[in-house]
């Protein structure tokens, strides 16, 4: 978590019935501040574990998860840990996101998770500019052509596949600002989202 706008973020993403964890030792900012932050756009807390990633342990079930993004220490040691501690709460079909992957500041993120890919185990879907959306194990959808055509749907992304690893991936990208998009789609959600931004600095 960086800052707690991600966590922010995501927690409007969450069904009724499920639950935001956010994992962070909270060195960057303190829990106050971050639980603070959230409280302005949510009515309650995530559940929080003020630990760093690596020694979540057992707090997370196996199988739990429809969705991981990481996003925390980023040399290769931490990332691999940060992989495996990923895979096992990740429930089939289960999506892992990995912030910073293809950017040059951050080599050792790149290596831990292309070591994973190309082990095979871990499939690549859609490569973004600053982040990779990836499966363990793919399910109806999330094919390249779905994804594609999904992608290629929205008139402001712009999608192609390539190959990575001889697997076929989807590279997406999208006009100047995420803004932009959510602006001409979902004016009213723009708005929140900028009032959010502002309001965390």
């Amino acid at each position: 978590m960086y800052g707690g706008k991600s966590a922010t973020l995501l927690g409007f993403l969450c069904a009724e019935c499920e639950e935001l964890h956010v994992c962070d030792p909270f060195e960057q900012i303190s829990r106050r501040e971050f639980e603070a932050t959230y409280l302005r756009f949510h009515g309650r807390l995530p559940r929080v574990l003020q630990v760093q990633s690596q020694d979540l342990g057992s707090e997370l079930s196996d199988g739990s998860f429809r969705f991981v993004h990481i996003d925390g220490a980023h040399d290769y040691d931490a990332v691999r840990t940060d992989i495996a501690t990923a895979r096992r709460v990740l429930r089939p079909g289960g999506v892992v996101v990995f912030d910073d992957f293809p950017t040059f500041e951050y080599p050792d993120v790149t290596a831990a998770v292309l070591d994973e890919m190309r082990s095979g185990a871990l499939v690549p879907c859609v490569l973004s500019q600053v982040k990779l959306y990836a499966t363990w194990t793919p399910l109806p959808g999330l094919e390249p052509d779905a994804l594609l055509a999904t992608v290629r749907a929205d008139r402001h992304l712009a999608a192609e596949t390539r190959s990575l690893f001889g697997r076929q991936i989807v590279a997406a990208w999208g006009p100047p600002t995420l803004g932009y998009a959510i602006r001409t789609r979902a004016p009213t959600l723009y708005a929140r989202l900028l009032r959010m931004y502002r309001a965390l600095g």
